[in-house]
């Protein structure tokens, strides 16, 4: 084998190098984006489920002017979640 075709050689090696890292990086950067919207998805459900379970429990309790609040002001949402548990 000649100098030039070792050293093409050497070069093809470092580009298949380069190919494999740049994919897996992409492909990495792939799952984490789609295991983000996933999570994402996942944690507005939840949120949802919770709200919707303390609007539920301070209607029954005919906690209007509560329910009102609630549904503009986060640190009282807050305090209600705490206050029945949830």
């Amino acid at each position: 084998m000649t100098k030039m075709e070792r050293w093409l050689a050497y070069i093809n090696r470092e580009l298949t190098i380069l190919d494999y890292n740049s994919d897996h990086r992409d492909a990495f950067e792939e799952g984490k984006a789609e295991g983000r919207k996933e999570g994402e998805a996942k944690g507005r459900k939840e949120g949802e489920e919770r709200l919707g379970m303390l609007m539920s429990l301070l209607l029954k309790e005919n906690r209007h002017d509560d329910v009102a609040k609630a549904a503009s002001d986060a640190d009282f949402c807050e305090k209600l979640f705490k206050e029945y548990g949830i």
